[in-house]
């Protein structure tokens, strides 16, 4: 499949594999029968970064769908014949240690920006970044299309945020890198109660989408992208300064922004309401929110257009917020306290609340399942009450940078054999827990 041709604007640099400039690559003829590609082999190159094969393997052209930056876009990918493994044949999200063959993507960057590297996702399989053999975090962002995930189709991100100048994951804490699906899910996630789109339940949800992978990179480093468990077919990367560029994709002809700007995939917008005061919540009614053109939206700190307000009473959103305490209490009611959200106060240690390593929290609300307190907000209003907080923004799971993931506490002892797959206890063979290999009989 031909792909669109390199371009560079004011320090934007786009590039497209597979592109007429790559000679040493196009030359091979790559079309969707699998074509012997050997590592080293230069996929594309801008003049910031050169991208080339990883190591020996089979690659074939795939259509993924077209992912845009600017005026720019591609409509392809390549994608390998083996699943990664490192040099003692693990799987690098399990032992983060980076590939030494299978179907990987290398990076060589000439100077610092950001890098970000487009390609076709799947959610339950996990993606890892390596800097000069490095573990790095990164910001993750994708469309899932099929609606399969309990959140529902639409854009999905999270970060993956290591340690440190160079954002090194061992350093953090973190010991492996999981699924897309458990960092959108959270704590929630249980791998034996997901069914996927073929019936086949505790293989995970396996949602698909056009995606990107983000992340700062530093002159003469080279860097390794891959999926694990799978082939990533990845069609090709864009490289600037600054790291604010806006990542799109097409969707029944609608543009859906998937990083960047000010859009999130929907007439819906991903931000709902940014705190512009400084008023701590202490049992008064100063954060009171009304769909918009209501009777009593005078009392209200603002109002919340219908699209928005629609899809607040049906999905879940998140509230940012900084506690002035350690201890502090969270209500969510109407405007009358007569019926409150899950029937009781938010306080320290709640499951619904997750650490954002910055001293502030975030709290899941998911108004779905209280259709008594949904059934009065049109007639009253969406209230946060309680003490010892103040909020700072409310905003939808698809936002940018909902989760970040600091250690990964929740997977401790998650087995996975050799291919990434996760197990039981019940498996026989050679498996990977907490990064190290053990036989289980």
């Amino acid at each position: 499949m031909a792909l669109v041709a390199t371009m560079s604007v004011n320090a934007q640099e786009f590039c497209a594999f597979n592109a007429d400039e790559n000679a040493d690559f196009a030359a091979i003829g790559l079309s969707s029968d699998k074509i012997a590609v050997v590592g080293g082999t230069v996929i594309g190159k801008t003049a910031s970064v050169v991208a080339k094969i990883g190591a020996d393997d089979d690659y074939k052209s795939s259509s993924i769908g077209t992912i845009s930056v600017g005026d720019a876009s591609i409509n392809g990918g390549l994608q390998g014949n083996t699943n990664p493994k490192d040099a003692d044949g693990g799987v690098p999200s399990s032992t983060l240690v980076a590939p030494a063959g299978g179907a990987f993507f290398v990076f060589e960057v000439a100077k610092d920006g950001y890098l970000y590297v487009f390609q076709n996702s799947s959610s339950n399989k996990s993606y890892t970044v390596f800097e000069e053999g490095e573990a790095i975090g990164y910001v993750f962002s994708a469309y899932w299309k099929n609606g399969v995930l309990p959140t529902g189709a639409g854009v999905y991100t999270y970060e993956l945020k290591g340690a440190g100048e160079y954002n090194w994951l061992k350093e953090a804490g973190i010991t492996s890198v999981l699924w897309p699906e458990q960092y959108i899910i959270g704590e929630t996630y249980n791998l034996d109660e997901t069914v996927n789109a073929k019936g086949e339940t505790g293989k995970g949800y396996g949602d698909a989408g056009l995606g990107v992978i983000k992340f700062p990179v530093f002159k003469d480093c080279k860097y390794i992208v891959n999926a694990n468990g799978s082939k990533m077919t990845a069609s090709g990367f864009y490289f600037d300064e600054t790291g604010d560029a806006k990542v799109s994709i097409t969707v029944d002809d609608a543009e859906v922004v998937i990083l960047g700007g000010n859009g999130g995939g929907s007439a819906v917008s991903n931000d709902i309401w940014t705190n512009t005061a400084t008023d701590v919540v202490n049992w008064n009614g100063i954060y009171r929110f009304a769909l918009e053109g209501h009777d009593g939206a005078n009392e209200c700190i603002a109002e919340i257009p219908q699209a928005t307000w629609d899809k607040m009473m049906t999905t879940p959103f998140y509230l940012q917020l900084q506690p002035q305490a350690d201890w502090y209490q969270i209500r969510i009611t109407n405007g009358w306290w007569d019926v409150e959200w899950v029937g009781g106060d938010i306080q320290p240690g709640n499951e619904l609340l997750s650490d954002n390593g910055d001293g502030t929290l975030t709290l899941k609300v998911d108004l779905a399942g209280q259709p008594n307190l949904v059934a009065t907000l049109l007639e009253k209003h969406l209230l946060f009450t309680g003490s010892g907080y103040m909020p700072i923004k409310l905003f939808f799971a698809d936002a940018a940078n909902i989760h970040s993931v600091k250690n990964t506490t929740a997977q401790s002892n998650v087995i996975y054999n050799l291919s990434g797959q996760q197990v039981d206890k019940n498996y026989k063979g050679i498996v990977i827990i907490n990064g190290k290999k053990m036989m289980q009989k």
